[in-house]
């Protein structure tokens, strides 16, 4: 799907899309060992990118990809909206209406505990912390989620369809720094 190879070192990648033009300062993709990826760094900033694309949900359910934080914003719990910052979180996108999207955000917090669950967005936002704490060693971690599965525990309902993914490194509550690498995003079948 995307692995950031076709974009180039220090622009923002082309093929995402800014929620707002800012969020151009903050996505860069970066290149480490022959891999490209993408190295967010938020200053007192809260600003997602995106890629729209459909897939199908039935033969398709599970999302891929590639992190490691660098920076934890200082003072972050996810579970608390004025401290509702991130080094990392991924989105999957769902329709709700014509005006506004639901999502599945998938984070790795620093303190809150993995398998946690809370909410943003009045409500539109359920998310799940996959990872908690600082790494045991520097490096890139994989994930692999099933967004179909998610989305109904956290929604209490099947997504009709997917709309896309988010990226969102932010420090805009605590008003410190986070700084996190993404990489290698996939749709797969059922593992």
């Amino acid at each position: 799907m995307t692995d950031f190879s076709k974009n180039l070192v220090g622009e923002f990648p082309s093929d995402w899309k800014p929620k707002e033009e800012q969020a151009r300062t903050i996505y860069r993709v970066m290149e480490e060992n022959g891999a490209r990826f993408v190295r967010a760094t938020a200053e007192d900033s809260g600003l997602q990118m995106g890629k729209e694309f459909q897939w199908d949900l039935a033969t398709h359910p599970v999302l891929t990809w590639r992190w490691r934080p660098r920076v934890f914003p200082s003072g972050s719990d996810e579970r608390e909206s004025a401290r509702n910052d991130s080094a990392l979180g991924v989105y999957a996108v769902f329709p709700h209406t014509w005006a506004s999207v639901k999502t599945v955000k998938y984070l790795w917090s620093l303190v809150a505990p993995a398998g946690g669950t809370a909410q943003a967005s009045m409500g539109l936002t359920r998310m799940l912390v996959l990872k908690s704490g600082p790494p045991k060693e520097d490096g890139w971690r994989e994930e692999a989620v099933n967004v179909v599965r998610d989305y109904q525990r956290l929604f209490g309902e099947a997504p009709k369809r997917a709309l896309g993914i988010a990226l969102l490194t932010d420090a805009d509550d605590t008003k410190r720094r986070a700084v996190g690498d993404y990489a290698a995003f996939r749709v797969c079948p059922p593992r």
